[in-house]
């Protein structure tokens, strides 16, 4: 695992129902040594009061027998990775007795996204599910589909803390030593350093660059003239319930002048260690035409690239137009395509949308002609 978090398990506001059952405890493990996720729930058996005998309720339960109900180990076999960007979801289901998934919380999501920002609320539309008859245990999140077994996955375990001390979810196994966050920061440090981030230029035909969101372009890159800087699209913090900041600042938006086309430079980056993982993204283009439905990252090899043995051309080109330093060091691939306008006129706009896997508009691009 790339990282090992717990969550306390909340309620959403406005719900009484939290995803905690007190007549349950789980425990929860992980084996980087033997690749395994386990899972044991058990009943918790209060010991019977004599009718013999007076009790103070008011007291707390301190002691309690416990019979397993349920134990399952994960192995990486039990979460197939299809696409690229999967988040796993485990939960049980207290009436059944059953263990309920793994399911891809980014297919589940799909169903219920309305806006651009939905898949960004992956975590808050999942805990709407929970309450005492259904609670979370784990969430697996992996963008690679390349990564063997559960590199570069990150583990988020839901600990029940609420209540008496003998209901508290047990850890074991490297478990024992994960972060406890929040669910928010667990999100946030997921989308920033596990996942890639993509950023965007505009060039010319003649391979100059008209905008960009990067700081660091040498300036005979830059076509005359240079047009404004790409701006970050940030989320509607208008409501708190659906606020979505932009992780990754993978959302831009640039007013450029009426053309007939545009050369789109999408530049991947990643705080991950192994920049030679490969990944697609689907292409989908609002309002105009793109020569190509899928950007693919082959994976960069900063050491391969320095011995001079490169030879993918959009690489070795985005280089060439850029100084060294800034987000350079975390570039992990760069592909190209061509969006025509089809006739388009100053007022209208252009979408560029790229989807990872089940995540929609995992990134976008927006184009205003003026």
């Amino acid at each position: 695992m790339y990282k090992l978090f717990k969550i306390p398990v909340t309620g959403i506001e406005g719900s009484e129902d939290i995803g905690i059952n007190t007549s349950v405890r789980t425990t929860i493990g992980y084996s980087a040594a033997n690749k395994e996720i386990t899972v044991l729930v058990e009943k918790i058996v209060l010991p019977e009061v004599p009718t013999t005998e007076s009790v103070d309720l008011r007291i707390n339960h301190t002691e309690a027998t416990f019979q397993t109900l349920l134990e399952r180990t994960f192995t990486p076999a039990d979460f197939p990775k299809t696409s690229d960007c999967i988040r796993w979801v485990v939960d049980y289901d207290v009436t059944k007795n059953e263990i309920v998934g793994p399911f891809n919380a980014l297919e589940y999501t799909k169903t219920h996204a309305t806006n651009s920002f939905s898949h960004r609320l992956i975590p808050r539309i999942i805990k709407q599910r929970y309450n005492l008859n259904l609670i979370p245990l784990f969430a697996l999140d992996n963008f690679f589909k390349s990564a063997q077994d559960f590199d570069n996955s990150v583990l988020s375990v839901y600990t029940d803390n609420q209540g008496l001390e003998i209901n508290d979810t047990i850890l074991t196994g490297d478990l024992a030593s994960a972060e406890e966050v929040d669910q928010a920061a667990a999100t946030q440090y997921t989308y920033r350093f596990t996942y890639p981030h993509v950023h965007y230029e505009i060039l010319n035909d003649a391979g100059k660059v008209i905008s960009s969101n990067l700081p660091f372009i040498k300036s005979e890159a830059k076509a005359t003239p240079f047009y404004e800087q790409l701006t970050v699209v940030p989320g509607d913090n208008s409501n708190p319930s659906t606020y979505t900041p932009a992780y990754g600042g993978d959302r831009f938006k640039v007013r450029l002048p009426v053309a007939d086309h545009y050369n789109i430079r999408a530049i991947f980056e990643t705080f991950y260690d192994n920049k030679m993982l490969p990944f697609s993204m689907d292409v989908v283009c609002i309002n105009g035409s793109s020569n190509k439905s899928r950007l693919m990252s082959a994976g960069f090899d900063k050491d391969r690239f320095n011995a001079g043995q490169e030879t993918n051309q959009n690489i070795l080109q985005y280089r060439e137009q850029h100084d060294k330093g800034g987000s350079n060091n975390t570039l992990c691939g760069v592909d190209s395509l061509r969006i025509a306008t089809n006739g388009l006129v100053a007022g209208d706009y252009i979408k560029l949308k790229l989807n990872a896997g089940e995540f929609y508009s995992y990134s976008e691009l927006w184009i205003e002609l003026i």
